[in-house]
């Protein structure tokens, strides 16, 4: 209730000094026929000297969605899935908190309309199944619109 409570709060303020709720969801779809709304990131990084980029966004209820791509971030559109025998062009994972299920990415796209130096803009749409079930979720009406992450 005090989680509930704090939460309604940060709105309430947001509200009340003039942010529109609507523009602060930065990465919004359609999972499964839900409206799923969340504010998100993206980020460049090279760990042991292997570019690997990713979008991370998460709503209000704890559910968290990571789009990742290998290589910088261009403008173009990439393929969800494996390519040749051990590389992916692009993934997604989506974990649903209030279940406890991991979701990852059978097949879809995600286009980079726009890149600059603090903004990432695209569209996506995917077919993601849960790990050890044949459950599956279809995301519909991706988008993105979203800053880089601050360095720590």
């Amino acid at each position: 209730m005090v989680k509930m409570l704090k939460g309604f709060m940060v709105v309430a303020f947001l509200v009340a000094g003039g942010c529109s709720l609507n523009s602060l969801f930065s990465f919004t779809a359609d999972i499964g026929g839900t409206p799923f709304k969340a504010i998100g990131s993206w980020e460049e990084t090279d760990p042991g000297g292997v570019p690997t980029n990713q979008i991370f966004a998460a709503d209000i209820k704890g559910n968290i969605f990571i789009i990742g791509v290998a290589g910088p971030f261009e403008e173009k559109t990439y393929t969800l899935g494996l390519s040749g025998t051990d590389r992916f062009e692009a993934f997604a994972t989506y974990f649903v908190s209030s279940e406890g299920v991991t979701y990852m990415s059978e097949s879809g796209t995600i286009t980079v309309a726009s890149k600059t130096s603090d903004r990432l803009e695209g569209t996506f749409e995917m077919t993601l199944a849960a790990v050890g079930s044949d459950n599956t979720l279809e995301v519909t009406n991706g988008a993105f619109d979203l800053l880089r992450a601050s360095a720590p």
